[in-house]
């Protein structure tokens, strides 16, 4: 018997009848589409995914996320308040509550950032069923740059003890594969394509909106050609350095100067509004937070996207843009850069903190031809499309799979 078919006799053994839990804080755009797919792929082997969210809302991300025609369970565990109201013990009573009802064979538990995950990790190490983490973090997103040493060495120690026993772990890319495998997850079984999106959906959207430029221009407000930047307003983000950045590109190529574009709410709205202001720009657009199919129209109108920000864990914002055939402008420590772009190819990396080597990335791709950004953006596209749904989740079952037979568990001959 190859490899590949034990591990698909493992999973039709070992799945059939079961439950699968894939835990959230708050179900967005982005869980609906991997899990319509896992939940499909499950069901072909008698499994039914559950997906388990602590709360119906999460004030920072106001998605708005139908319901209808799912393809697993979406259960919430507490109905009442966003995910930012609920105490600690409230997070670990329903966590208990529902794993000791659903009994599953397999639980994701998307990293320990909260007390409901952590509790998770602790129910699955005494239990009998296969546990994996899920995460993007990498050691540069570590606290490095406001935690002592020693409470850093002491935070990094507690994971480790966290995570002592999972089965596996699904990551990002390859900076968070060394992560987990600091971590004492066995780099055998750490998967990647954890983060990713619906491309085919970003792309049709896309589409949809070129074919409709005219109209959604004066519809949104937009310039002819611009950069965009979809990203909540923090300061690690960086968009002030990149207004300077703007600034330096404004100089430069005067009248003949494409827009910038920026759409997300945050605490930093007030200081970025009063940057642009000083400016007095009107190429410069600022808006709130949109939805997915907003979103994703600013991708079909725009011509580049510009991604700074200072510390990312992957930046599903490049999968986005690519999937929706757009040249790429990111800042090189994203760890999404290593895989999706192709200097020179589909696009650049920079340096977030020296605003002039951005404002030079700005004249370069402004001064392309049409032709040269759609052939950049045609390569986008063919990047990306090994990092969608389908791929995420084949990295998922391989996970099971490698955890079943870390576990010894047997197939019947």
């Amino acid at each position: 018997m190859s490899t590949d078919q034990l591990a698909e006799s493992l999973l039709r053994r070992h799945l059939n009848g079961r439950n699968v839990v894939v835990f959230a804080k708050n179900l967005g755009p982005y869980h609906v589409a991997r899990f319509r797919v896992l939940g499909r792929r499950l069901a072909g082997y008698g499994a039914h995914l559950v997906g388990v969210e602590l709360a119906a809302a999460e004030k920072a991300y106001p998605w708005r996320v139908s319901r209808d025609a799912l393809e697993f369970q979406w259960r919430t565990l507490a109905s009442d308040g966003a995910v930012e109201d609920i105490s600690g013990w409230g997070q670990r009573r329903l966590t208990r509550k529902c794993l000791e009802e659903l009994q599953p064979v397999v639980t994701v538990v998307p990293g320990w950032s909260d007390a409901f995950l952590r509790y998770a990790l602790a129910w699955c190490r005494s239990g009998p069923g296969i546990c994996l983490v899920a995460g993007d973090s990498t050691a540069d997103t570590r606290r490095t740059d406001y935690e002592p040493k020693r409470r850093l060495r002491l935070l990094e120690l507690y994971k480790r003890w966290l995570l002592r026993g999972v089965d596996g772990a699904l990551v990002s890319g390859d900076a968070s594969r060394d992560y987990f495998a600091s971590l004492g997850v066995p780099r055998e079984r750490i998967f990647l394509k954890y983060d990713v999106v619906d491309n085919e959906y970003i792309a049709q959207r896309a589409e949809q909106a070129r074919r409709a430029a005219t109209s959604l221009r004066v519809q949104y407000k937009l310039p002819q050609e611009f950069f965009f930047y979809p990203a909540r307003l923090l300061r690690i983000k960086n968009h002030f350095r990149l207004l300077e950045a703007y600034e330096l590109y404004l100089q430069r190529a005067g009248d003949s100067a494409w827009g910038l574009v920026m759409l997300g709410d945050g605490p930093a709205a007030q200081e970025v509004d009063a940057a642009i202001a000083r400016l007095g720009c009107p190429k410069i657009v600022r808006r709130p937070f949109a939805p997915l199919e907003v979103t994703a129209d600013h991708y079909g109108l725009a011509s580049a996207l510009v991604f700074p920000s200072l510390r990312e864990t992957w930046g599903l914002i490049v999968n986005e843009a690519a999937a929706a055939g757009l040249p790429l402008l990111v800042a090189r420590n994203c760890p999404a850069t290593d895989h999706l772009v192709l200097p020179g190819q589909n696009g650049w990396h920079f340096d977030p903190e020296r605003p002039a080597q951005l404002a030079e990335l700005f004249w370069r791709m402004s001064s392309l031809s049409v032709e040269d950004r759609e052939r950049m953006g045609a390569i986008s596209r063919q990047v990306v499309a090994t990092w969608g749904l389908e791929g995420h989740v084949d990295e998922v079952l391989k996970a099971v799979a490698a955890a079943m037979q870390a576990r010894g568990w047997t197939v019947d001959l």
